[in-house]
């Protein structure tokens, strides 16, 4: 059975980006366009900068892991939403080579918010102080 790239990405948690050689976003996940506040189809084809603003770590990361062919990672880097919210990411990208040459040929970008897992660190250290307070 052959997957298609496509349904493997949807299929994960993380959200996911993956931009060609010419820094151009050729897929992204539900998770990605949730985060990232895009449609896919309003973002396919064009440069990665369009996802966020061009000094943004996941622009300067996809750029330099095109330029080095080596995997960089960031973490706790802040995407700022609509409305001024703002949501935590930790962000990895690794390098894509091609079957035929070995040549680089794109980035994988992987995007794990940190938001929703801190909230859940929060309350459950709120709940530790409350239980400790019933064995004093």
């Amino acid at each position: 059975m052959t997957r298609s790239l496509g349904d493997v990405l949807e299929a994960l948690r993380a959200g996911t980006v993956v931009v060609d050689r010419a820094g151009a976003v050729e897929e992204l996940n539900s998770v990605a366009c949730r985060l990232l506040e895009h449609s896919r189809e309003a973002v396919l084809g064009l440069p990665v900068e369009t996802l966020v603003e061009p000094q943004h770590a996941l622009a300067r990361i996809a750029r330099k892991v095109l330029a080095s062919g080596v995997a960089i990672s960031e973490l706790e880097q802040q995407i700022e939403r609509r409305g001024g919210e703002r949501t935590v990411v930790d962000i990895a990208a690794s390098p894509l080579f091609g079957e035929a040459d070995a040549a680089l040929d794109g980035v994988l970008i992987v995007l794990r918010e940190r938001s929703a897992e801190r909230r859940l660190e929060l309350l459950e250290a709120e709940r530790e102080r409350f239980e400790s307070f019933g064995r004093i």
